[in-house]
């Protein structure tokens, strides 16, 4: 992969995974998807948005970390909490 893509993902990954409240993505949160990214949505870099629907549409496929990244919160707690029960 080029630094040009690999620059290009990083951007993309930063404004995925960032929420409406939150400033943007760590570095750690964009480290944990970056494989996942390339090896399942790499068709719509640069764009942010379908990277993201990309990703939450098949968090099965995903590394733990990438998945709790671009879970919503509540969806996890609701996840958490199904199991509780």
């Amino acid at each position: 992969m080029t630094k040009r893509a690999l620059s290009a993902c990083a951007v993309a990954l930063t404004v995925a995974l960032t929420g409406a409240a939150s400033a943007q993505g760590t570095s750690a949160q964009q480290n944990a998807c970056i494989p996942d990214v390339m090896r399942l949505c790499s068709a719509y870099i640069p764009d942010a948005g379908r990277i993201t629907t990309c990703l939450r549409s098949q968090p099965h496929n995903l590394n733990t970390q990438c998945r709790a990244a671009v879970t919503p919160a509540s969806s996890q707690r609701a996840a958490r909490e199904r199991t509780r029960t």
